[in-house]
């Protein structure tokens, strides 16, 4: 692989502006081949010159970009070797602290810590619970620290290897030495490489987890920190790419198959009737399953998008850095539900042909059942780690008031504001498939059905509870008290349309009565 392939593969997104601009000296160094072959045609008589004093003429630039590249990295390099410092210092000083606070608690009643403050007694049979919870609360700030550090001796790494590649192909292309003497002279020297302080605090930080929060066992302590090798990572990459290729492909080709099915099977007919009867519950079925995976291909493209842009999402949605979905790997599985959704809609659209004695409506259950069993299913397989993750997420999301809000808890509230179709599909779904499978889907879409109005309220609520949440914990009424408004006006337009949706069934005449009037101009006031 190409040292610049390596580099985009392996560099930390968040960081990619700090690497070393390998593409842009590899750009500058042909640029200078090219100008000394004019050089040498248009001056015949420097034939004989030696071939160093001739490129003293044209490598002026580049070596003045090398040596800006190596003094932008020292910088950007100390900068982050410090704050690893000062975060390890507080890590342990914040660890310790709390074990002290912790004992002023056991002791039973009402006292001072070291700092004056007044500690709260706390019953014996809390204490273990409340020293359980700060040793994992370290046991992770410790290992996305590590990572951390990793990451660091990763971009110092990379960084060398740059320069000695840039400067080994200069030698290479001009016929000098003087890219080995300036590696020697600047490369070797610099602080970045030089630095011993990351490899450190990278062994301070195993022994600190081994012997304080894993009492001595250095195996499981090892065991939260250790990060998978890069090349484990690149080898992961491409079987996943293969993968995310073969899943799109079969998705392109269902799709065509459905397409070219629709056409025809208006011309095909059994000797009862044709091929797909009426179709309303199975279409609600097969769009909310569709929109998911759909959303899940789109949330993939933002991934790539976020990861070239060096958004670091991981940090942001608080994910497992060592286990969560690339954007290959989302793209992957949000194809495959496509596929399989596709190959269901074909047995459904040809159920008479396949399986005449069951019901058309049965493939799209089957499919919606095996789609949300697998999300809950607590076995390790299909990224057990990423499903329970999203699994916690939304009940954080659904007991929105009780906890702190998080970034992530609010995206995806959003999301879900933006899918209350699909949950009110879900709720047709299963009032379809456990009432009134074959009486027709009218009384499963009915205005006044109180589950439907409730469905709906969902989502703004959501918003509306976490609004106010944010609120109480941080006391800034903007922009928190205006979210919580908007959201409190959208759950009032839905409340207003039920009502008069209610109202409208239980009219028997065109008449407009006031309290329609009513309703109507509160509907517009608040949808404005």
């Amino acid at each position: 692989m190409k040292f610049g392939t390596e580099l985009q593969a392996h560099l930390t997104p968040e960081w990619r502006q700090q690497y070393i601009e390998y593409e842009g000296l590899k750009t500058l160094l042909f640029s200078m081949l090219d100008k000394k072959q004019e050089y040498q045609e248009d001056y015949s008589d420097n034939e004989g010159e030696d071939p160093d004093i001739l490129n003293e003429q044209f490598d002026h630039s580049f070596f003045e970009g090398v040596m800006s590249e190596i003094k932008r990295i020292n910088v950007f390099y100390k900068e982050k070797e410090s704050d690893a410092q000062t975060r390890y210092t507080k890590l342990t000083s914040e660890f310790h602290r709390q074990l002290e606070l912790l004992h002023y608690q056991s002791l039973g009643k009402e006292t001072s810590d070291i700092k004056g403050k007044k500690v709260v007694a706390v019953h014996p049979a809390r204490i273990k619970k409340l020293e359980h919870k700060i040793y994992e609360k370290f046991r992770m700030a410790f290992s996305e620290y590590y990572l951390n550090l990793i990451l660091l001796q990763n971009y110092q790494a990379l960084n060398y290897t740059g320069f000695r590649k840039i400067l080994k192909k200069y030698d290479k292309v001009m016929q000098s030495k003087r890219g080995k003497k300036c590696f020697a002279a600047h490369v070797r020297g610099s602080y970045f490489e030089k630095s011993k302080e990351v490899e450190n605090l990278i062994e301070s930080t195993e022994k600190f987890v081994t012997n304080t929060l894993e009492k001595g066992d250095r195996n499981k302590a090892m065991q939260k920190l250790r990060v998978p090798p890069l090349s484990g990572l690149e080898l992961q990459k491409h079987s996943t790419t293969f993968k995310s290729g073969l899943m799109t492909g079969l998705a392109a080709s269902v799709m065509i198959i459905i397409i070219l099915a629709s056409l025809i099977t208006d011309q095909i007919k059994t000797e009862e009737d044709t091929l797909v009867a009426d179709g309303i519950p199975a279409l609600v079925a097969f769009r909310c399953t569709f929109l998911l995976f759909f959303f899940t291909v789109l949330i993939s493209w933002n991934t790539y998008g976020w990861r070239n842009a060096g958004v670091n999402h991981i940090l942001i949605f608080e994910i497992d850095p060592r286990h969560h979905l690339n954007y290959l790997q989302l793209l992957t599985a949000g194809m495959m539900f496509l596929f399989l959704w596709g190959t269901t809609l074909l047995l459904y659209i040809f159920s008479p042909l396949v399986a005449p004695s069951m019901k058309p409506e049965t493939w799209p259950l089957i499919f919606f059942m095996i789609v949300f069993g697998l999300l809950i299913l607590p076995a390790p397989i299909f990224y057990h780690s990423t499903r329970f993750w999203l699994l916690r997420r939304l009940f954080r999301i659904f007991t929105a008031p009780i906890f702190d809000v998080q970034f992530a808890d609010f995206f995806i509230a959003d999301q879900l504001n933006s899918l209350s179709t699909v949950l009110l599909d879900i709720s047709f779904v299963f009032c379809y498939y456990t009432t009134f499978w074959g009486q027709g889907e009218g009384a499963c879409t009915a205005p006044g059905i109180w589950y439907r109005i409730f469905i709906a309220l969902l989502p703004p609520w959501f918003r509306f509870a976490q609004s106010v949440r944010r609120y109480f914990t941080t006391s800034d009424w903007f922009p928190h008290l205006v979210n919580a408004g908007k959201y409190f006006s959208s759950i009032v337009v839905i409340v207003l349309a039920s009502v008069a949706g209610i109202i409208h069934k239980k009219e028997d005449s065109n008449e407009v009565t006031l309290l329609g009037l009513d309703i109507f101009a509160a509907y517009v006031l608040f949808a404005c």
